[in-house]
């Protein structure tokens, strides 16, 4: 039994990734690529030097890397994936098995594997490893793993920090530590993009002089994306992209996305039925929502809501692991065995926002698999409302989509 599933879990995990697996690199996230440490202390430098100091300084080398450490990564990932599957003893940790299958089949995978280029495989990961390293006690190992990655990308520090407030929740023992390390990495983080907004209007006319030299011409979206975010993206804040009005959007969203937030909610809230005191349940559920607030600062809802996704259930699965669910029925077991069923035949909005070049064609996707769109645009289109730009079906980078 424990074999069979073993096996529907690697042929699940294959599906799923295969849905959105793109394997070139898109447009925009190279436009962090045009600065260096070289020019100063400044936000997601962190690749860009790397690449820059191994040679890799031409968009198209980049792009071909990018693509190759994302198949890497996504591969890597799924090992991971498999190997917690294994580890998780059954009948014991049963809802942990539970949870860990809801997340195979939602949306979290296919979206990971279209977005080629971004850092989110990467922070998937590094998500997971940071959550391991809090649960085994390495609190201060966990803080490195966070700044480094906050060196790559602020966005990190949110779920990050989220985890390290979980489990002072959850492990009395070791809580003085963990905020004393999440602190130290809180304090560094916003001294470190302090110095880079104090920079960065300096590199103002660098990035207009390396926009132009550097402008992809070829490129069949370089007007779209490159001439219209390379500047405007080396200007931007956290301060000058805050919106707190997009909060409104993100129902919607979850109608698109939404099986693993609920499935994240209802198991959370049977494990404050089953223990514990109300406060600390609240407070987790707080922590469950706090990454959704991301969607403030920029319009990539989809891959908020996958981080947030991602950052709840090792929340929930380290609070499974501190305090067991008391009786599981086999019922539930049965209802999260034809979720992910279904989940199987959907496809998502982010699979054509940022799948450059998908392993499946556009067209065999929207014949074989149900849009989720269709859940919620009628919706938006009743009440009158605009529709949100990473929903409007018109959308999709991949050149196929229109053959």
């Amino acid at each position: 039994m424990r074999q069979l599933g073993l096996v529907l879990a690697v042929l699940v995990l294959v599906v799923q990734i295969v849905k959105g697996l793109s394997i070139e690199t898109s447009l925009y996230p190279l436009l962090s690529y045009i600065f260096t440490y070289e020019d100063g202390p400044l936000r997601r430098g962190l690749l860009p030097t790397i690449f820059a100091s191994l040679g890799i300084t031409d968009l198209a080398d980049i792009g071909r890397q990018l693509a190759r450490m994302h198949v890497l990564l996504i591969t890597v990932l799924a090992g991971v994936l498999l190997a917690r599957m294994a580890q998780l003893p059954y009948p014991a940790d049963r809802a942990r098995r539970w949870l860990l299958w809801l997340l195979l089949g939602s949306a979290v995978l296919p979206v990971l594997a279209a977005t080629t280029g971004y850092i989110d495989v990467l922070l998937a990961l590094s998500l997971i490893l940071i959550a391991a390293l809090l649960a085994q006690g390495y609190t201060f190992s966990a803080a490195g793993v966070l700044l480094v990655l906050a060196m790559q990308h602020e966005m990190a520090l949110v779920p990050g920090l989220t985890l390290f407030a979980a489990e002072a929740l959850l492990a009395e023992a070791q809580r003085k530590r963990v905020i004393i390390a999440g602190v130290v990495v809180l304090g560094l983080s916003v001294g470190l993009l302090a110095l880079s907004a104090s920079y960065q209007p300096g590199l103002m006319p660098l990035a207009e002089a390396r926009c132009a030299d550097m402008r992809p011409a070829a490129h069949n979206l370089v007007a779209e994306v490159w001439d219209k975010y390379c500047v405007r993206q080396a200007r931007a804040t956290m301060v000058s992209d805050f919106t707190p009005t997009r909060l409104i959007s993100l129902p919607f969203f979850l109608l698109v996305y939404g099986v693993m937030p609920l499935a994240l909610l209802f198991f959370g809230y049977t494990q404050a039925r089953s223990g514990g005191t109300a406060l600390k349940s609240l407070a987790l559920f707080g922590l469950m929502a706090a990454p959704y607030a991301l969607i403030t600062i920029a319009w990539d809802s989809d891959r908020f809501i996958i981080l947030a996704s991602i950052t709840g259930w090792l929340i929930v699965d380290r609070w499974l692991q501190v305090q067991p669910l008391k009786g599981t029925h086999s019922a539930v077991g049965y209802m999260i065995a034809a979720l992910v069923a279904v989940q199987l035949a959907f496809t998502y909005p982010a699979i054509d926002v940022y799948g450059q070049k998908r392993i499946v064609p556009p067209n065999l996707e929207r014949h074989y698999l149900v849009d989720t769109r269709q859940f919620v645009l009628p919706v938006l289109a009743h009440y009158n409302l605009t529709v949100p730009v990473f929903l409007r079906p018109e959308i999709c980078i991949d050149l196929r989509c229109n053959r």
